[in-house]
């Protein structure tokens, strides 16, 4: 009991970013040994290796492609951040715009993305291009809101101190961002949660493609006849660990964090 209180405490004083690469590495193991368990010799021949190997590989392209299409809409939303907050007129023409286009049912762009990208054969651009279009609002006016909210004061000392241009980004608007940005990103995930299901099973005209990943295999399952329920309860317990293991490792801590940088 004293080793297992000596091992949490060591735990508890590490550093914010120790914490992360440890958890990290601690998830990359356990999914390892996982997965090592579930392809031995002696479990191949059994009805849940495959199924929960099958599981594991969707999990992982879901996580893939929402991590994918959340950094590029960071990129986005700071962009069009940085860009509607630096000039008024700037703002008076795109935030009108913008407030339209995230109202609009992120549903709605899904033929015309389909279109788009099948075209090409690039059916995982329509499944990004829906998840970043649900996932790019919550981002951008949280860090409209974040930018907005920095103290007259605080700006007028900044320039003062001669913070201009990019110095005055580098060290005012940036930090003064964090708290939006995780903020957003919570939204932005679950959002992407939320669609990912529609993104990840292609059903538009006569065309059919199912991708690989959590959403399209709990669509499978309850398309099959009769729905496979197991199938179903473990996507979908894979689908609640993953946004529990999350929220517990990274966006919590990253909330704390981010009271530092709030204008009280």
């Amino acid at each position: 009991m004293s080793h297992e209180r000596h091992l949490i405490g060591n735990f508890a004083r590490a550093s914010f970013h120790t914490k992360i690469i440890a958890t990290v590495l601690a998830a990359v193991i356990l999914s390892s040994l996982v997965l090592l368990a579930f392809t031995h010799p002696l479990l191949i021949g059994s009805s849940t290796g495959p199924q929960v190997i099958e599981v594991l590989v969707a999990a992982l392209a879901s996580m893939t492609r929402l991590t994918i299409a959340f950094s590029l809409s960071v990129v986005l939303a700071i962009g069009a951040a940085c860009l509607v907050t630096s000039s008024r007129r700037a703002e008076s023409i795109l935030m009108p715009v913008f407030d339209i286009l995230q109202s609009v049912p992120v549903l709605a762009f899904f033929p015309a993305a389909v279109v788009l990208f099948a075209r090409f054969k690039f059916y995982e651009g329509a499944a990004m291009f829906v998840l970043q279009t649900a996932m790019l609002w919550p981002l951008l006016f949280s860090l409209v809101g974040a930018i907005r909210a920095i103290p007259r004061d605080v700006q007028d000392a900044a320039r003062v101190f001669g913070a201009h241009g990019f110095r005055y980004w580098r060290f005012v608007v940036l930090p003064a961002c964090f708290p939006g940005l995780v903020t957003g990103s919570i939204l932005a995930f679950a959002a992407g949660w939320n669609i990912v299901i529609v993104a990840e099973f292609i059903n538009y005209g006569g065309l059919q493609l199912s991708l690989p990943g959590l959403g399209s295999m709990l669509d499978r399952a309850t398309q099959r006849n009769p729905p496979d329920t197991t199938l179903f309860l473990v996507s979908l317990g894979a689908m609640i660990t993953l946004i529990i293991f999350a929220n517990r490792v990274l966006w919590n801590p990253l909330m704390i964090r981010s009271e530092r940088y709030k204008f009280d």
